[in-house]
């Protein structure tokens, strides 16, 4: 069997699926990228194939130079650990243990990335003509009640950089709401709740999200817009009796479990699944601006998004929330905190026939 440390590729992850097949398959949407962290955008994957050999070449000389770096540390701490040893009885035990323990675990780490070397002697061009690329798109969807018409107003509402919103869904396509308050939201997705339909309430991560529990082992309401106080969905510790059995288990059944219906839910619990109906509380990480008649992110409001490129702040802020207004199959109700974002999908709402 081969040794686990090998089985790595210095190639980015779209240059190794290129690298490795005679088709590679893409099934992208753009718009669902929600962490800055996340690679493969259309117009990355699109590039990356245009120049697969450049591209090749340039990822190999990268991890050569990166891992240069790596044997000059590697070097460093492997001097640091012999002189540790040969200097023993000069420390205190306990911090000598430490010292050591340390220094082994990033030797052992260094050694590991510096016998990625070996992925380099196999590596070569596998393909010498052009890669062909075919763009396609589909053009039928089921979500949202089917509605494309839908689908097409919220991407204009998010993502329009300037003029007027060009597409109209009638009210019969599709539920859709503004409510003007967080609460008359939440009390309206539970109404529906109760009613038997599958229903959650889920917000922008604009809200720390507590480790520790209530004093009297409650969740803590970390959502707080004025006299609104709600728990997020369950996180890393869970309620004490007799407050556990009021919540979902864990994040991952938030959505499915009744008791997920008591807590508000983030992208990363809905994203991938759909309701019958989805509240979405719009936070203080966008706004409206007035001058350019569109919305923009606003910097620092997001818990979760951290980068200081402004523009990839605001696509996945935005990415975020279209995924969140995409939840509901047959509805979508909303609340904003800002004032100025709640007036202009109203707006939206109202100029469509």
């Amino acid at each position: 069997m081969t040794d686990k440390k090998y089985e790595q590729t210095f190639l980015s992850q779209t240059m190794s699926l290129l690298y490795c097949s005679k088709v590679c398959v893409f099934f992208i949407d753009d718009h669902q990228a929600v962490k800055s962290s996340e690679i493969g955008t259309s117009d990355q994957i699109k590039r990356i194939a245009s120049r697969y050999h450049q591209q090749f070449e340039e990822d190999k000389s990268a991890f050569i130079r990166d891992l240069e770096k790596k044997r000059r540390a590697l070097g460093k701490k492997q001097a640091q650990h012999s002189l540790l040893l040969a200097k023993r009885s000069e420390y205190e035990e306990r911090i000598f243990a430490k010292t050591l323990t340390s220094l082994e675990k990033d030797i052992a780490e260094l050694e590991t990335q510096v016998a990625k070397e070996r992925c380099i002697n196999d590596a070569t061009h596998n393909f010498s003509g052009n890669i062909r690329i075919l763009e396609l798109e589909l053009k039928t969807q089921f979500r949202c009640n089917g509605s494309d018409n839908y689908l097409d107003w919220i991407d204009d509402v998010i993502f329009k950089t300037s003029g007027a919103v060009n597409h109209t869904f009638k009210k019969d396509e599709y539920d859709f709401r503004l409510f003007d308050s967080p609460k008359a939201l939440y009390d309206a997705i539970r109404n529906l709740y109760d009613a038997g339909k599958t229903a959650r309430v889920a917000a922008g991560y604009c809200w720390h999200w507590s480790t520790e529990l209530a004093p009297d082992g409650d969740l803590k309401k970390d959502v707080v817009i004025g006299d609104f106080k709600m728990p997020w969905e369950t996180n890393t510790v869970r309620a004490r009796p007799p407050f556990r059995e009021k919540y979902a288990s864990c994040a991952d059944t938030w959505a499915t479990e009744p008791e997920g219906i008591n807590q508000i839910g983030c992208i990363f619990s809905i994203q991938g699944l759909e309701l019958d109906y989805m509240g979405v509380i719009i936070g203080p990480d966008l706004d409206y601006n007035p001058s350019t008649g569109t919305l923009v992110a606003v910097p620092g409001k997001n818990m979760d998004v951290k980068t200081g490129d402004a523009d990839i702040y605001d696509r996945h802020i935005k990415n975020i929330y279209r995924v969140l207004l995409t939840r509901g199959v047959k509805g979508c109700y909303v609340y904003c905190c800002n004032p100025g974002v709640a007036d202009y999908i109203s707006k939206c709402l109202n100029s469509k026939k």
